[in-house]
């Protein structure tokens, strides 16, 4: 996996590029050092694919981050938030608790009048207190959809952030 970062009003901004699997851990560990502000936002809209051999690695490696640094999590993939909710150490300390805070992700969507699959990013404070994915327009026809997961499910790791 391939970091970017940027520094920028005490926070230091880290795009992550490419795939959690076998290696990620190492990746992370190296990150570490490069970091010079408390406060972390972590980007991981582009990230491919993952694997449970990288959510392991993954969850030993973002432990000792999450103890150091406070980490928001930006543009988590669908894949990220569904193993984070499997597995909590995904969010560092367990993931209860800990310094984390996923502030955006992407939930998914079915329009039924297009037959169009989709994902739409959701901020964290539009779901924050209703714990509810709400319908949003399809990109295509623009009709109101529902998502695909139900919101109870998949706000899961909702429970295990500050």
């Amino acid at each position: 996996m391939n970091f970017s970062i940027r520094r920028s009003d005490q926070t230091t901004y880290v795009e992550a590029q490419g795939d959690i699997v076998a290696g990620v851990g190492r990746d992370l560990e190296s990150l570490a050092g490069k970091i010079e502000d408390k406060r972390v936002i972590l980007d991981l809209g582009r990230v491919r694919t993952m694997n449970s051999v990288g959510c392991g690695e993954w969850s030993r490696a973002i432990k000792p981050l999450a103890s150091a640094f406070l980490i928001e999590f930006a543009q988590c993939p669908i894949a990220f938030v569904d193993y984070c909710n499997m597995i909590p150490s995904m969010l560092g300390a367990q993931g209860l608790g800990g310094s984390v805070l996923i502030k955006s992700f992407y939930a998914p969507y079915a329009c039924r009048d297009c037959r169009d699959e989709f994902k739409m990013l959701i901020e964290l404070e539009d779901v924050r207190k209703t714990k509810q994915l709400e319908p949003q327009p399809c990109p295509r026809c623009q009709e109101p959809v529902k998502p695909e997961v139900e919101s109870e499910d998949y706000l899961t790791f909702l429970d295990r952030t500050l």
